[in-house]
């Protein structure tokens, strides 16, 4: 007699949620910075050229608002260009807003943008809980490669930041 496989989804592969935390002051008003984080379309000017994010959808509402789907092209590795279709699940003006990933290169990536004004500036908090598919591989990548790109790439956002703010 065969055994049933009682299991809630028996093509679970565990991954590990990994979690980085980014924090940028900026010389200018909350009021300010939150007009150009919630306009998805400035996402391509935070992120380095080397992956070509490039924006696949034709109009888009002026501010960001909570069920908005957006689609992206990226190319995460050289030789490797995908679509990336993201969420926004949240939106709090001017103080935060959270994007998730639908459909794209991570198995989880739930990103909370956080605002908050200082006495001279604004803040900006990216926090990242990720997770890469494929198991084992998807881990090795991650020790590889994945993380430093991540790093790489919000070093490249505050200094964009920086320079926009100036």
């Amino acid at each position: 007699m065969a055994q049933k496989d009682s299991s809630p989804n028996k093509n679970f592969i565990p991954v590990k949620v990994q979690r980085l935390e980014f924090s940028t002051r900026i010389d200018a008003e909350i009021d300010q910075v939150w007009a150009f984080f919630a306009r998805a379309a400035n996402l391509a000017r935070l992120t380095p050229p080397e992956m070509a994010l490039k924006d696949r959808f034709e109009a888009l509402a002026d501010e960001v608002y909570p069920g908005m789907i957006i689609v992206h092209e990226v190319k995460p590795l050289p030789f490797y260009t995908t679509s990336w279709v993201t969420e926004i699940l949240t939106v709090e003006p001017p103080h935060r807003f959270v994007d998730v990933q639908r459909s794209g290169p991570f198995a989880i990536w739930h990103h909370e943008h956080r605002l908050s004004q200082l006495p001279a500036g604004t803040e900006v908090k990216d926090i990242l809980h990720y997770a890469l598919p494929f198991g084992p591989l998807g881990s090795l990548a991650h020790a590889l490669f994945v993380k430093r790109q991540l790093l790489n790439t919000f070093e490249f956002r505050e200094k964009k930041l920086r320079e926009i703010f100036a």
